[in-house]
């Protein structure tokens, strides 16, 4: 957990420097392990608010990721007292986050805009969630 707030820091620092302020909250208050791209940022920032507002219990994030060309939220019932008597506060949970992780797939995770050409995008051996200007840039980038 601690090499990975150390890591958060320096993320803080130079990736995630113009990302919003809960997100940035989020990584220096926590150990979380946050994998996004800058396009990405306001969708997440605006899963944050409803996720404080129903976390009640203390479910804990774990994850925020790209994986597979998509938005992926993982987290943790671990440090909750009774997880059966919250069931219908994880279920909400596990709504919400599939209702961003689909709102995800119709934005850019580089440039953040809602296309109509954005669609998962396979370069080399990374799968993207981009739209077709985006991905000339990375196909661009990785033949460099």
């Amino acid at each position: 957990m601690m090499y990975q707030n150390k890591m958060n820091l320096l993320m803080l620092n130079n990736y995630y420097k113009k990302a919003p302020r809960r997100l940035k909250k989020l990584l220096r208050e926590s150990d979380i392990s946050l994998n996004i791209e800058q396009g990405w940022f306001n969708i997440v920032e605006e899963f944050l608010i409803e996720y404080n507002k129903l976390n009640t219990i203390k479910i804990r994030l774990i994850q925020i990721k790209q994986k597979l060309g998509g938005l992926r939220i993982y987290y943790t019932t671990h440090y909750c007292k009774d997880n059966e008597k919250n069931k219908d506060i994880i279920l909400k949970l596990d709504k919400l986050i599939i209702k961003y992780e689909k709102r995800a797939d119709l934005i850019c995770e580089f440039c953040g805009k809602p296309k109509t050409d954005v669609e998962q995008r396979k370069p080399r051996y990374w799968i993207f969630n981009c739209c077709e200007d985006c991905f000339d840039i990375k196909k661009q980038e990785l033949t460099r």
